[in-house]
């Protein structure tokens, strides 16, 4: 779990961890695959023995969203799809859709993103 002041930095950091990831793999062989979900929201962080944790509606949202994943891509809901699109990131929508999330009373739309470079790495 991580914290991004801004849900554009969070989908360009787990984009550039696929793309590294992609790049160890086939210089040492293997099969890997990184999940990134990404949700914007409110949420409480906890500091338990020298240890921080995430609690509240955003972070359990954000866990369900990570259920939703292939693996070298990045899940996003709407609300972080919006700010990707306005600060113009290299991405590749492979899909969007609404989907039921255990747990919440409502449809919940996402996307499915992959970066053209991560992509390229697969090839």
């Amino acid at each position: 779990m991580a914290s991004f002041a801004l849900d554009a930095d969070a989908v360009a950091a787990g984009l550039e961890a696929q793309t590294e990831l992609q790049t160890r793999i086939r210089e040492i062989g293997g099969e890997l695959a990184l999940k990134a979900g990404v949700r914007a929201g409110a949420y409480l962080i906890v500091n338990f023995d020298e240890r921080f944790d995430f609690f509240g509606g955003a972070i359990n949202t954000a866990a369900r969203v990570q259920g939703l994943l292939h693996g070298n891509d990045v899940v996003v809901t709407e609300e972080v799809f919006t700010e990707v699109e306005s600060a113009a990131l290299p991405i590749i929508v492979a899909e969007s859709f609404d989907s039921k999330l255990r747990g919440l009373p409502d449809l919940i739309h996402v996307h499915r993103l992959i970066s053209p470079v991560s992509l390229s790495a697969v090839s």
